[in-house]
């Protein structure tokens, strides 16, 4: 009886935390190419404290599309974090436990979520829906030839939480898809976030479908070259730079640069990833006019790798989005 129990409650479950409109699942069960299955940095903590309880992952994390939840099967049962609780949960079908910020909770009901555990947050829309609804109702770029709305492209969209230190207060100033002239045309997106000097974004999320994107921003820039086996190279030949190796996204190699001083752009770091389960070339870009990292951080220095492992951390935590279309009109973001 306790088996038919548990086997109804883990049917419910997966009912609630997933839609049924996922993204197609590759053989080697949402991880890349050379990939292995390995909890997500936002699920490890929880792993460390319940050790054999949450068993060993079977997949690689992937996101729920529709409320930004991240979901993860392991070897005895199924790891999820709810991104509107911000807190990491594990249920072996019947039991649950949670890491709040008073320890480490456990339930026996089929609620997804803990006991009397509320924030501001989770009484709004999920934040996916808002950045949903904020991006089909922002403009296009008149600066994009052929541009489209951003329900045109083809494949999920990357966004920061709402709360996030880096982009709070910026609001969603365009929206534009568009398909490339090359051969095969490549589908790209843009999103502009807040207002900065000479009228240029404050922030910029951005993807290209395939890997092209992501291999042209590991290439080595002019005169910024690592030495084998490094990880970091600077250059002033063409405007100074400096380049980050050795991240991470979700698994993925990852790169951040530093433009100090370039040709009729705002200095600005960038960070940039390849995920293979949705084959796109994600990134991101925040001026430095934005005022979201130190001063320190403005100059050329190795030492800003920290800053860079701090923009690759915030990355890890972006929502999967999907635009519906046709456009609708509502309201901007909180």
């Amino acid at each position: 009886m306790r088996v038919r129990i548990r086997s109804i409650v883990s049917a419910l479950l997966l009912a609630l935390l997933a839609s049924a409109r996922v993204d197609a699942q590759p053989a080697a069960g949402f991880c890349g190419i050379a990939e292995t299955p390995h909890f997500d940095a936002v699920l490890a903590e929880l792993a460390d404290e319940l050790g054999d309880v949450m068993g060993e992952p079977v997949e690689c994390a992937h996101a729920n599309p529709d409320n930004g939840d991240l979901l993860q099967r392991t070897t005895t049962g199924l790891a999820y974090y709810r991104a509107a609780l911000e807190i990491p949960v594990f249920t072996d079908g019947a039991e649950h436990w949670a890491l709040t910020d008073t320890g480490i909770d456990d339930w026996t009901s089929i609620d997804v979520d803990p006991p009397g555990v509320t924030t501001p947050a989770a009484t709004r829309p999920p934040e996916a829906a808002d950045w949903a609804a904020a991006l089909a109702a922002a403009p296009v770029s008149r600066a994009v030839p052929g541009a489209l709305g951003i329900d045109a492209f083809p494949a999920p969209l990357r966004v920061p939480r709402i709360a996030s230190e880096l982009f709070a207060g910026l609001s969603v100033r365009e929206a534009s898809a568009w398909k490339g002239t090359d051969t095969p045309s490549t589908w790209s997106y843009s999103v502009a976030l807040g207002t900065g000097p000479n009228d240029a974004p404050l922030a910029q999320l951005f993807g290209s479908a395939g890997r092209t994107a992501f291999a042209r921003a590991a290439e080595p820039a002019d005169g910024c070259r690592p030495a084998a086996g490094d990880d970091y190279c600077a250059s002033s030949s063409a405007g100074s730079l400096e380049r980050f190796f050795g991240l991470a996204v979700a698994g993925q190699p990852t790169v951040a640069t530093h433009v100090a001083r370039g040709s009729a752009q705002l200095a600005a770091w960038r960070v940039e990833w390849y995920e293979p389960s949705v084959d796109v070339s994600y990134g991101f870009s925040l001026a430095e006019a934005a005022g979201r990292l130190p001063p320190e951080a403005a100059a050329l220095d190795r030492s800003n790798g920290l800053y860079a492992q701090d923009l690759t951390d915030a990355a890890e935590l972006f929502l999967s989005v999907r635009v519906p279309g046709p456009r609708a009109a509502s309201a901007p973001l909180p």
